[in-house]
């Protein structure tokens, strides 16, 4: 999805016609799992709003941390903070609310993921979707590290072969997220390695869970072609073309193993 088109007008935030689809999607209904929810908040919320405020947004996501009757006031608040333009600002405001929140991470943080839901549909655009990655790597608190490594899992596994012939940005995102598991807790791992999972990064996932570089499909995969490779030299050395291959063949026999 393409930054939204949003315009500011006597401080007040405008979404133009472009947007109006977005805008929906990110006024959904709360899930019917969420206990019963305050009016008073919501108006509060869209009040802060047509005010053009995101910086009290934040301010009121921070003070009703854990109040499960302001959940979907919350959500709302993290729609109109990534409504905020630029993309770039509204990325920040969003993670900010996040990181207010500076109690451990818990298994079940359905803000997270809504925040993760809502931000993946950003990277489709490409210089949007490198922030997101740099983003990700300086982050030092665990719940926008984790909304961000969601997101950016969610889109990378998203894209088809069409989109993503060599398959380069989900190398990208698992390199990512594999830097980022090794600075965070257990909680947090746990769910990094969800995103993992979504990528199919196999060998990422063996690395992390500390499996010898010899189980890596990879590093089996070019040992079989070397083998192959040597076979078939071996079958050709009364080739007088390869009669140089035999030393090369003797030192290739002497290197380690993978383990």
């Amino acid at each position: 999805m393409r930054p939204l088109p949003v315009l500011l007008a006597g401080g007040a935030v405008l979404v133009t016609a472009a947007s109006v689809g977005a805008l929906v999607l990110l006024r959904a209904p709360a899930p019917a799992h969420q206990p019963p929810q305050d009016p008073a908040a919501r108006a509060e919320v869209e009040r802060l709003v047509r005010a053009g405020s995101p910086h009290q947004l934040v301010a009121l996501y921070t003070s009703w941390a854990h109040q499960t009757d302001k959940e979907a006031a919350r959500e709302r608040i993290l729609d109109a903070l990534l409504l905020t333009p630029p993309t770039s600002e509204g990325l920040k405001l969003a993670l900010d609310a996040l990181a207010s929140d500076a109690s451990p991470l818990e298994d079940s943080e359905p803000l997270v993921d809504y925040a993760a839901e809502r931000m993946a549909a950003l990277w489709a655009v490409p210089d949007t979707f490198k922030y997101g990655r740099d983003l990700m790597l300086v982050q030092t608190t665990e719940r926008p590290r984790v909304a961000l490594a969601a997101s950016l899992a969610r889109h990378a596994a998203s894209l088809s072969d069409q989109q993503d012939p060599e398959h380069q940005t989900r190398s990208w995102v698992t390199n990512d997220l594999v830097d980022v598991y090794y600075q965070s807790s257990p909680r947090a791992q746990h769910r990094i390695t969800r995103g993992l999972e979504q990528l199919g990064a196999t060998d990422a996932l063996k690395v992390i869970a500390g499996a010898p570089i010899g189980e890596l499909s990879l590093v089996k995969a070019r040992t079989h072609q070397t083998e192959t490779t040597i076979t078939d030299l071996r079958a050709r050395t009364n080739d007088p073309a390869l009669r140089d291959a035999k030393e090369q063949l003797e030192q290739l026999d002497t290197l380690p193993r993978p383990q």
